[in-house]
Formats: C-alpha cells, structure tokens, sequence
C-alpha cells in the first residue's frame, strides 16, 4: 500500500490522479479526451461548461503520465476486481475514459447545495454531475477541481466510496 500512497502523492492529489491510462505514443490525451466534448457537456452556462472543458484537458494529460496511470491497479470495485482490469476488458486508457462520460450541470441538485461539494456520480455510472461552483473552484484551485474530475472518474469505473476522498493529499 505504501506503493499506491507513493504514486498518489507523486500524482498531486490523492485518490484523484485516476485515470491514468498508458496512452500510446501517438495520441494526444488533451485532444483524446476533449473529443466531442460539447456533445458530452451539458450545461446551463458557458462559464460552467467552459471550466470543465478545460480541466477534462488537464485531467486527460495528468492521466496519460505513467506513474499516474497506476492508481487504477490501486484499487479496486466493489467485486475486488482492479480498476485497471475494467479498463483493459474495454480496451481504454484513462484519458479515452474520460471519451465515455457524460458530464451535465447539478444546479438543483440537493448535494450541490454544500459548497464543498464540487461534482458527484455513482459508482460504475458514465453521467457525472458537477456543481455549479465547480467553476469557481477551478479558477480558485485548479489543482483541487482537477482532483475532484478524476476522483468522480475513479467512480465512473466502479470505485465505491471507501478510499481516501477527493480532499486528502
């Protein structure tokens, strides 16, 4: 476990620094992951929208760096299965993960109504829902917004709600 801390704080930001998939030498994991992206962001405000798109393309570079794309072997879903295996089974990598999602506005969603709540999905699920002072957070902490993405990514492959959150570093 000391390994997975390791990569973890090596990474910058807790459980967060996800996604990580090897990304092969010709692919450019900031256009990989902002592919379509405006068919996968719903959003009420361009500030909101504008703000995701640009730490989806941090997330996706921060992912295609080797030491980060080893938290996926660090953890597991709920089966015990590591999420780097739910990865390989559809021939992804973090960054092209990142491709599947859906991302729509939580404005009146009840979570959002906490201030520290920044986005939110569900384990295994493709929709993540992000709050509206996710937009804030980014210009504020881009780090920590980033963090929070791929946090809520982790969860997207089936990452229950049982490791360090999103805030630990």
């Amino acid at each position: 476990m000391e390994a997975s801390i390791w990569h973890r704080r090596r990474c910058g930001v807790a459980i967060l620094i996800l996604v990580a998939g090897a990304a092969s030498s010709h692919a450019d994991p900031a256009r990989e992951a902002s592919g379509r992206a405006r068919d996968r962001i719903l959003f009420r405000t361009k500030l909101g929208a504008a703000a995701l798109r640009a730490v989806l393309i941090e997330a996706a570079q921060r992912l295609a760096e080797s030491e980060c794309a080893m938290i996926f072997s660090d953890f597991a879903d709920a089966s015990g299965r590591k999420l780097q295996e739910n990865l390989d089974a559809l021939e992804q990598t973090g960054p092209g993960h990142l491709k599947l999602l859906m991302f729509a506005d939580g404005y009146g969603f009840a979570r959002c109504i906490d201030p520290t709540i920044l986005a939110m999905t569900a384990p295994g699920s493709r929709a993540i829902r992000v709050c509206p002072q996710f937009a804030e957070a980014r210009l504020r902490a881009p780090a920590t917004a980033r963090a929070i993405l791929i946090h809520e990514v982790l969860h997207s492959r089936g990452l229950q709600e049982n490791p360090p959150s999103s805030s630990e570093r």
